[in-house]
């Protein structure tokens, strides 16, 4: 017998919050999950160190889109002791840089706590915008990372960049992108060579399909070496 669900039911349907983007729940959440960036991140490495030990200093992420800037800070956020606030240059102005150095200032007086302070696409603040934080910088109030495609050098303050260790980004390769795709759960890879250029298709658990394209043959693994990296079977 047909049974229909009741306004209370309906209402929990309907109301319940929508499922992240995908983009989202592929994001890597810890040091071990990140792909990429070896140079940077690798064991020893300088950056490493110093986000393991919760001593990152102010910084400037800088590198290509998709490249693992802002996830690298979301990573800091969830490994570090301290406070973590995030601002976008875009929609950001002069009063929101004060109310956040405010909230720092305080949290700093009663419990002796740090706060970074992450900004996307620092290099499209102006010069008005940039001086509001140089001193919190300066003083140690805020640890500041800052993320951008382009040139710091030549787009940011030199106040700013002075006072920040910049690390610089590397596009991901197409091993990285690989790695990527096999480390999310149920993956099902397949290689295909019916399209111009060659790509790699995958089916997620939900079903889901996604390819990712390549500029020529030379920027894939072949079959072998890639069944052979990570043990996938079943490629055709």
């Amino acid at each position: 017998m047909a049974r229909f669900m009741n306004d209370f039911e309906q209402q929990a349907l309907f109301s319940s919050p929508p499922p992240p983007p995908l983009a989202e729940r592929m994001r890597p959440r810890t040091l071990e999950e990140f792909i990429g960036q070896e140079r940077l991140l690798g064991p020893g490495r300088l950056l490493r160190r110093a986000i393991e030990a919760d001593r990152l200093q102010s910084s400037i992420f800088w590198g290509p889109p998709g490249c693992g800037k802002t996830t690298l800070a979301s990573i800091v956020a969830r490994m570090t002791g301290s406070a973590f606030e995030k601002l976008n240059a875009v929609t950001s102005g002069v009063a929101d840089v004060r109310q956040v150095l405010k909230e720092a200032q305080d949290r700093r007086l009663r419990y002796g706590r740090a706060t970074y302070l992450l900004l996307d696409e620092c290099h499209r603040w102006s010069k008005a915008q940039s001086d509001s934080i140089l001193p919190a910088i300066e003083s140690g109030l805020i640890r500041f990372i800052g993320s951008t495609t382009e040139n710091p050098m030549v787009s940011m303050t030199p106040a700013i960049v002075s006072r920040c260790r910049v690390f610089q980004f590397e596009p991901l390769s197409a091993q990285d992108v690989l790695r990527a795709r096999l480390a999310q759960p149920g993956a099902v890879v397949e290689y295909s060579e019916r399209y111009r250029n060659p790509a790699v298709t995958y089916t997620t658990q939900d079903g889901a399909r996604y390819r990712v394209w390549y500029e020529n043959e030379q920027s894939v693994l072949d079959k072998l070496t890639l069944a052979r990296m990570f043990g996938v079977t079943g490629l055709v």
